[in-house]
């Protein structure tokens, strides 16, 4: 195992611990920032029981690998009391997919996920964390979204 391996596993297992009580956040961005202190290559994680493809020196994806418990988890336990086996998910500005991914679990192999991403890079990070986790209720496009045609 490399050094630098054996490093984010002490630093995940520490942080991934913490409890979602005030200051706790900032903390895991603090521990953050030190592992930032050189370059870091992309790493292959769970998150929230999925597997997700990370780069560490990305805002979103460090904080999906330093602290998924205390990550928009007011948003995820909203979408949990709001979505159904069946209903279609519609997540603009997708990202990395975290959401469509949570999206997916819960509107079942019924429901549809329609996940769209401007950027390239992460429209192609997007496909991999679903590829990952062999989900196909995610449709997963690449595209702006605007008011105007």
């Amino acid at each position: 195992m490399s050094k630098n391996g054996t490093e984010l596993r002490f630093l995940t297992c520490l942080t991934r611990r913490f409890p979602r009580i005030r200051g706790f956040g900032k903390l895991s961005h603090l521990i953050q920032r030190y592992y930032h202190r050189k370059a870091r290559d992309r790493v292959q994680v769970d998150v929230l029981g999925f597997q997700m493809n990370l780069d560490p020196m990305e805002s979103v994806d460090g904080s999906l690998l330093f602290a998924p418990q205390i990550h928009d988890y007011r948003e995820f336990r909203i979408l949990a009391q709001l979505l159904r086996p069946g209903d279609t998910f519609l997540d603009a500005g997708a990202n990395i997919g975290i959401y469509s991914l949570v999206a997916s679990r819960l509107v079942g192999e019924s429901g549809l996920v329609i996940a769209v991403e401007a950027s390239s890079f992460n429209a192609a990070c997007l496909r991999k964390n679903c590829e990952l986790n062999q989900i196909a209720n995610v449709n997963c496009i690449h595209s702006g979204l605007s008011q105007k045609h």
